[in-house]
């Protein structure tokens, strides 16, 4: 069974457009039945970047079962170092970026509990091979060897008939 890492911005992006909680709870209920059947998780450091405003969203956060956000920090130690070292090391990335990118607090632990966990990410941010000005998720993954999926990918494998969960 393929398991996920869901980035910050799924929940962003699909609360403030696609998917608002007010109009489409069919979407948030998939993500929970997902996780409660063991397919779908996130970190706690994308907990903090999503509880950190008083929104609908910071409430439907604060909502989920513990187990949805992960303690990525107990796990993906080696895997984040080797990453940082990648990304400190790598001359194709303007300075900038690598520091921004080492400054993040849920970017780089996600990539890295995705390759200690063997788990697909789940991101709207798209690999760029000529990338210099920023590192996305993609990016960094590929170095690490870990898959990332945008959305709606994901949700054609996960989901049908109006967000109804694929055996």
């Amino acid at each position: 069974m393929t398991r996920y890492l869901l980035d910050s911005n799924i929940f962003i992006q699909s609360s403030n457009f696609e998917y608002r909680p007010s109009f489409c709870s069919a979407f948030w209920e998939l993500l929970k039945n997902l996780h409660l059947a063991g397919r779908v998780f996130s970190i706690s450091s994308v907990k903090k970047e999503l509880t950190c405003r008083d929104d609908e969203l910071a409430k439907w956060v604060n909502d989920l079962p513990d187990t949805f956000f992960l303690n990525e920090r107990v796990v993906a130690q080696k895997y984040y170092a080797d990453l940082m070292n990648w990304v400190m090391n790598n001359p194709q990335f303007k300075d900038e970026a690598k520091n921004k990118f080492a400054s993040e607090h849920a970017d780089p632990w996600l990539v890295a509990y995705a390759a200690q966990e063997k788990m697909k990410i789940v991101t709207h941010e798209i690999y760029n091979p000529y990338a210099k000005k920023a590192i996305k998720i993609p990016n960094a993954a590929e170095y690490l060897k870990v898959d990332c999926i945008t959305l709606y990918k994901f949700l054609d494998l996960v989901s049908e008939n109006n967000f109804q969960m694929k055996p």
